[in-house]
């Protein structure tokens, strides 16, 4: 799907980049958006245009034809003759489908449009006239959305005056289409609604062009007033007389109904009209309401036949299907995301309210069965405590002015959605008709290689393709998936293939067509539509927020997964399972060749980094993996704690003023710049200074990016030891260095290290990469109902609660925890040291005093646990006498990403003159790096120092001191920042996806300090 759509974003990024060039305002810059797409479509449009009217020519020739045709001949007869009239006049009925091309044509274009806006960070929190934020809907009036009724309503006026001259059912296809649009975009952020509503007023525009004379009605042609029958063309007038009749007749009754629905509404005003409204507005809304409850009672009683008629010949498989979406709805709305969904039970209990009347009506309410007393007295219970549950759901007041119970219910939608569901799956059995048996192939090779694909994909090529993404971030070779794989999947196929021969014939037909669904359930969600869910880290996605999808997009998948089952099942029944044999061959050969293709031979074999690596090398004493200090040559040491919010450490020391003396000789400098948001952009500067800062290593177009991070430590290694130093070195982020050239490579973890499981309450050790990265197979190839179920909020129902078990995620923490005991001061020579802790990066996770393994704590409390252990190994330095003569400089790469609440992150924040047009509040975030820096022998209460520094100074500072850090003037300094793309592949790009640029001076925290150049 990206592939295709990817030519499409490319001209819509193009574009609104050039608008907002010109412009520097990005509402006005998606009017023009989209302005331009409707200038660039206009051709099309006016071909169309003539293509439809050139029909519609030809069609009123045809009709007096048309006309005579069917008052002669009926049944066949009549099929043939309009046929060969149509082929006589060079015309095809599907052409009367041209009005919608010029709202496909514009499909493309709408999708790109809203993946890119959706997707755009500039717009966040950004306001237009009076739309408050562009990324969210635009809430004019409390609840309700003024922008996609303005919408509607100027789409309907272009229908009106569009079919002005044309057929009824042109009109009613075409405000059906604006009626789909009105629901799919009512809850969508407001930028992309803004750019469909201009889309809609140019369409509208478009008119005066390409239809110039609907403005007049002295064209209309008279063969098609004359061709209209009365009882068509008036057919409002006949149903308002009807209607008229029937409430002159029956009128105590339906202002009764009305009265009474009142009184319900009042009563039972939370679910009808939001507490937020005015008093006035409430009565007069329940009022409309209850009118229109009337109104509802008095059409279906002028069609009370016709519709009883209608559902007594409703076929079995529409109310499956309903059943279906109905119980997809509930399920949805129990797993949601962000917890149990409202709106998604109200959907499915609507559906299943709908479906109990039908069924009564169906069966007659079991009068025609035997036990009739019986299943109605359940149905009874069922609708009984059905409407117990409606009545008592909370905020309502219908049960407490009856004092019904002392008590209060705890009741949700969803319970009376599921009393609602269990009298539907009650009732249903009795509405099958039975017919002729029809004889269905079971499809058991298409059955087979449906298990197949989905068995492998998950267990086996799935996973190999995302390991083959980033090999070294794994502990295991690609070897490990593969072995486990294929030990597993024999046994899940034969598993299944048991089950399959022990099933009815008439049952391994729908078993194989549900597998063969769920192949394609697989492709689309994996590879034509995936959701957009960020990097997976440790055991979070960085955009999991993604994950709690629109309830929209839950109806529309319940209904497509209707229509694929009818599609593959006829499929089946006509025949066709040779050619769907083949097709899922093909997809079997794709996702193996694919994986097979993505694995390099280097990759099968991997072996953990640590002890094996080190032990490569003759230069290393693999029997020490300590941090070694001396007690009477200088020390140098960086400690880089990734994703440190800067400013945070303020707030750790008014909260800790305890720690005042243990930062002692230390300066901290709040005013800190990271040069990207990205580590992959900024560990080269903080490792090799301002020579591979982000735009000078653009400028070398020969390097991948990773090579360049490979330069850089190889750089300071260098330079370290040249300067007599013994170079200690743990992980660098995406550097291929050799590690057998350091003089001690310090591992995540050590087996040397096991004494320190007991002292960190450690448990066993358990390898959980591959599991993760079947899950995450898994997770991508499920329909949206079972996403949030599989994630389990980042857990993947793997962590048992309490239990600190050695996995591939908890290493990084307790890697950081064994620092103050892996420190000593055994070294003979002066030594420098650089260590790289990735546990207080995102996803903000601790470990707790006791082994406890505590996932999703908020930022600070994540940051403050670091900061914690990092004391710690202060007080170590001191205890063994290498405090004094160590220089020692605190680090972050970047600041805070992926911070989800806002609110609770800027607690205290520094900022000031905050504008979100000029700088987005992630941007804020993203550049506050920590920089705390302790020089030789510097003593007393730790100091604060303003100046506005950099993580490029970082080397600086470690070889030539605190200051003057190499520059003549460092209080007018201007410092570059560059945000980055996330979607970013180090081992294939040569210059970073610069997404945004400012220069800043002076103060960070001061935003009429930034400028933005790019």
């Amino acid at each position: 799907m990206d592939s295709i759509l990817s030519p499409f974003i490319y001209i819509i990024r193009t574009i609104y980049e050039a608008c907002y060039s010109l412009t520097g305002n990005y509402g006005v810059s998606i009017l023009l958006l989209s302005f331009a797409v409707s200038l660039l479509l206009l051709p099309i449009f006016v071909y169309i245009e003539k293509a439809k009217k050139r029909d519609d020519a030809i069609k009123r020739r045809m009709q007096p034809l048309v006309n005579e045709i069917k008052q002669v001949y009926t049944g066949q007869e009549r099929y043939y003759y309009l046929k060969t009239l149509n082929r006589q006049f060079g015309y095809s009925q599907f052409k009367s489908l041209v009005p919608i091309l010029s709202l496909l044509v514009q499909i493309p274009f709408f999708i790109a449009a809203y993946q890119y806006l959706d997707n755009l960070e500039a717009i966040q929190g950004v306001s237009f006239g009076p739309l408050a934020d562009l990324s969210e809907p635009d809430h004019l009036f409390g609840f309700v959305n003024v922008l996609p009724i303005l919408m509607t309503l100027v789409n309907l006026l272009t229908v009106w005056f569009y079919t002005r001259n044309g057929n009824t059912s042109e009109r009613i296809q075409m405000t059906v289409v604006a009626g789909v649009f009105l629901v799919l975009l009512y809850n969508l952020p407001s930028g992309l609604v803004l750019y469909w509503t201009m889309n809609n007023v140019f369409a509208f525009l478009r008119l005066f062009i390409t239809n110039r004379e609907v403005f007049s009605r002295k064209n209309v042609p008279d063969s098609i007033e004359a061709n209209k029958k009365p009882d068509q063309k008036e057919w409002y007038y006949i149903f308002r007389t009807k209607l008229k009749k029937e409430l002159s007749l029956n009128w105590q009754s339906y202002l009764s109904i009305t009265i009474i629905s009142f009184i319900i509404l009042q009563l039972f005003y939370t679910t009808i009209i939001s507490e937020q409204l005015h008093v006035v507005s409430k009565i007069v809304g329940r009022t409309i309401a209850a009118l229109i409850i009337s109104f509802i009672a008095s059409t279906l009683s002028i069609y009370y036949s016709a519709i009883k008629n209608g559902i007594e010949k409703t076929p079995t498989a529409v109310i499956l299907s309903a059943l279906f979406v109905s119980l997809y709805l509930y399920l949805a709305s129990l797993f949601n995301y962000n917890g149990v969904n409202e709106d998604l039970a109200i959907m499915s209990l609507v559906l299943s309210v709908i479906l109990q009347i039908i069924c009564v009506i169906k069966t007659k309410l079991l009068s025609e069965i035997k036990f009739k007393y019986f299943f109605q007295f359940i149905l009874l219970i069922c609708l009984v405590i059905q409407a117990f549950h409606f009545l008592s759901l909370e905020n309502t007041h219908i049960l407490e002015l009856l004092n019904f119970g002392n008590s209060k219910t705890n009741s949700k939608m969803q319970d009376v959605a599921l009393w609602g569901l269990l009298f539907v799956f009650i009732i249903l059995p009795f509405t099958f008709r039975s017919k002729a048996k029809t004889k269905l192939n079971p499809g058991f090779i298409s059955f087979f290689l449906s298990v197949l694909f989905v068995s492998g994909f998950v267990l086996i090529w799935n996973p190999l393709v995302t390991f083959s993404t980033f090999p070294e971030a794994f502990q295991f070779g690609a070897k490990s998936i593969i072995n486990s794989g294929l030990i597993l999947m024999p046994q899940i196929i034969l598993g299944l293939l048991f089950l399959y021969w022990l099933l009815p014939k008439s049952v391994r037909f729908y078993f194989s067509v549900i597998s063969v669904m769920l192949v394609f359930i697989s492709v689309i969600h994996s590879s034509i539509i995936p959701i957009n869910v960020g990097t997976l880290q440790g055991l979070n996605y960085s955009r999991s927020s993604e994950i709690d999808t629109p309830y929209l997009e839950y109806l529309l998948e319940a209904f497509a997964n209707v229509g694929l089952f009818f599609l593959v099942r006829l499929l089946f029944r006509k025949y066709k399972i040779r050619h769907l044999n083949i097709l899922l061959i093909i997809l079997n050969l794709i996702v193996i060749g694919q994986a097979l293709y993505a694995i390099q031979s280097k990759d099968l074999h991997r072996i953990n980094e640590g002890d094996r690596i080190v032990s490569l090398s003759k230069n290393i004493d693999i029997s020490d993996h300590n941090i070694t200090l001396s007690k009477d040559k200088e020390n140098v040491v960086v400690i880089m704690l990734d994703m440190i919010e800067g400013w945070y450490f303020q707030r750790y020391l008014d909260e800790n003023p305890k720690t005042k003396t243990i930062f002692d000789g230390f300066t901290y400098y709040p005013n800190t710049v990271s040069s990207t948001n990205y580590t992959g952009g900024s560990m080269p500067g903080l490792i090799g200074g301002y020579d591979f800062a982000p735009l000078v290593l653009d400028e070398d177009k020969e390097h991948t990016l990773r090579e360049k991070m490979t330069m850089a430590g190889e750089q300071l290694r260098d330079k370290s030891q040249e300067n007599g130093y013994f170079y200690t070195c743990s992980d660098l982020p995406y550097c291929k260095i050799d590690k057998g050239t350091y003089d001690r490579y310090i591992p995540i973890w050590s087996d040397n290290w096991s004494p320190l499981k007991k002292v960190l309450n450690i448990g066993q050790s358990r390898n959980i990469g591959v599991e993760i990265l079947r899950y995450n197979a898994l997770f991508f190839s499920s329909p949206l109902l079972f996403k949030p179920v599989i994630y389990d909020n980042g857990s993947w129902h793997m962590q048992q609660k309490g239990m600190n078990e050695q996995n591939d995620i908890t290493r990084h923490y307790n890697s950081l925890r064994a620092l103050p005991y892996i420190t000593d001061n055994r070294a003979s020579k002066k030594t420098f040291t650089f260590m790289s802790y990735k546990a207080t990066h995102f996803p903000w996770d601790i470990i707790a005093e006791d082994g406890s393994f505590v996932q999703n704590v908020d930022p600070y409390t994540n940051n403050k646990w670091g900061l914690d252990i990092v004391s710690n190994w202060l007080k170590v330095l001191k205890a063994i006498d290498t405090y004094d003569n160590t220089r020692i400089i605190i680090a972050s790469d970047h600041g805070l990403r992926h911070a989800k609440d806002t609110a609770a992150v800027m607690i205290n924040h520094p900022y000031k003159n905050i504008n979100y047009d000029k700088v987005p509040w992630a941007d804020m975030l993203n550049f506050s790096s920590l920089l705390l820096v302790k020089d030789f022998s510097s003593t007393g209460e730790i100091t604060t120092d303003s100046t506005l520094m950099s993580t490029l100074d970082v080397q600086n500072i470690s070889f030539n001191g605190n200051s003057p850090l190499m520059i003549d003037s460092i209080d007018n300094r201007t410092l570059d920042a560059v945000k980055v793309s996330w979607e970013i592949k180090m081992n294939e790009n040569k210059v970073y996806p610069i997404l945004r640029q400012y220069e800043i001076n002076q103060n960070i925290f001061d935003i009429n300090n930034w400028t933005r150049i790019k």
